[in-house]
């Protein structure tokens, strides 16, 4: 659990390059995880530096905060959702959700 909140964690395996899975990532994120939040996210800022990227998104007007990173063989993914966002949402069938989306992103 991070300070402010429940985090999110996961590694999802790939086999596409680093490239390739960091531009799907830049061009479909927002779409995936509006998918996952069922249609909440109202901004989302992506930045990038080599294989590694931060972002923060605001879903149902409740700011999160995240990290990712890119391995030859996995894409990592971590986000701190908002104190209480546990009240508010099941936090393992959003982490479902989202492990699922981008599974579907990166095949």
């Amino acid at each position: 659990m991070g300070f402010f909140g429940s985090d999110i964690e996961m590694a999802v395996s790939h086999c596409l390059t680093t490239d390739e899975v960091i531009r799907r990532v830049r061009n479909d994120l927002r779409n995936k995880l509006n998918q996952a939040f069922s249609g909440k996210i109202s901004t989302l800022d992506q930045r990038w530096s080599g294989s590694t990227g931060t972002f923060t998104a605001i879903v149902d007007g409740r700011t999160i905060t995240g990290a990712m990173s890119v391995t030859q063989s996995q894409f990592c993914f971590t986000a701190d959702l908002p104190m209480g966002a546990s009240l508010l949402i099941n936090i393992d069938k959003t982490k479902a959700s989202i492990q699922k989306h981008i599974e579907e992103l990166l095949a």
